[in-house]
């Protein structure tokens, strides 16, 4: 075994060797925790505050900072962009609609001194705070409106909110730079029974659109049909005066009497109609009287006009029996009437 007096010469021959290898790891570590202990780093965008036992000194632009450890307290970074805050309340309605409103608001923190100590030590927690008022705001406004009113007048709430928020956020050293309406969001139960009446409505509107444009079509093709019946009447009309020589008005009175030949028929055929005979020849119930010197002067209709007439379309081929009955008892009552 070695002894004690030979042991301590030898370390200290060795305590110079083991002393010049440690004293770079040394030094490293130590500048490490001197660096860690001593200095302060802001990122840009950013700032920080610096307090020495316990009250405020001054603020941190971006860079890098010395302080004192033990004596000097360094906040964390306070973000000076733009960030957003979402604001999300229940709400109801005048109309007694319950309603989601999502607000967006776009603050910024300015980086003036002031402004951070007032942004550091007049509030605790700015972005609740803001919440909580938006909210109130929110519930206050919308209970005023209907829900349709709400969807019409979205600039109304941002026109409330901008004008009570905005100037509180700034004795804060905030500025709002925007406020904006996300979203209105019906409960599920008032979205379907607004979506009901909207189909309806939307149902209602093709409905009268159809109707009107099948009344339309309709009047358009009655009106076509009037046309070509008037134009041929006119042309079988133009014809038989051409081929006969009688004038218009006796054309005419030829028209009349088979019109009214045709309605006699037609009147017997459906039934249900007591018909009271009236004319020259006529003395049922007192007779009456021709109801026009024309009509009583206007002389009997000879049968090879009616002939004529019936070949050129003016009467109809079912009408000529009668019509020939009538022509002539009409010349049967003018031969006793001059005897």
């Amino acid at each position: 075994m070695l002894r004690l007096g030979t042991m301590l010469p030898l370390a200290a021959a060795a305590a110079p060797t083991v002393a010049s290898a440690l004293a770079p790891a040394v030094g490293a570590a130590a500048s490490r925790v001197m660096a860690r202990t001593f200095l302060t780093r802001v990122h840009t965008g950013t700032v920080k505050t610096k307090e020495v036992f316990g009250k405020y000194k001054a603020v941190l632009e971006p860079g890098l900072h010395f302080y004192i450890p033990f004596v000097t307290e360094i906040s964390p970074e306070l973000s000076t962009r733009v960030e957003l805050i979402d604001v999300q309340s229940w709400s109801k309605t005048k109309d007694g609609a319950f309603a989601s409103v999502d607000i967006q608001h776009a603050v910024r923190m300015r980086a003036n001194e002031e402004d951070v100590c007032a942004f550091v030590y007049n509030i605790d927690d700015f972005k609740e705070i803001l919440t909580a008022r938006t909210m109130n705001l929110i519930r206050s406004t919308t209970s005023q409106v209907t829900l349709d009113q709400l969807f019409e007048s979205e600039h109304m709430l941002v026109a409330e909110v901008e004008e009570t928020l905005h100037p509180w956020a700034s004795k804060y050293g905030v500025t709002v730079e925007s406020t904006s309406v996300v979203s209105i969001t019906p409960e599920a139960a008032v979205r379907k029974a607004m979506n009901a009446v909207l189909i309806a409505d939307r149902e209602r509107e093709a409905t009268l659109h159809a109707a009107e444009a099948e009344r339309l079509e309709l009047g358009e093709g009655i009106a076509a049909m009037r046309q070509a019946i008037m134009a041929g009447y006119n042309r079988s009309v133009a014809e038989f005066v051409a081929a006969s020589g009688v004038d218009a008005t006796e054309a005419a009175r030829i028209a009349t009497t088979v019109d009214y030949l045709d309605t006699l028929r037609q009147m017997a055929r459906e039934g249900g109609v007591i018909f009271m005979p009236y004319g020259p020849s006529s003395d049922a119930l007192g007779g009456s009287p021709p109801t026009s010197a024309a009509h009583a002067a206007a002389p009997p209709i000879d049968p090879a006009t009616l002939e004529l007439a019936i070949s050129k379309g003016v009467l109809t081929a079912n009408a000529v029996t009668d019509a020939k009955a009538k022509t002539a008892e009409a010349k049967a009552a003018a031969t006793s009437q001059t005897s």
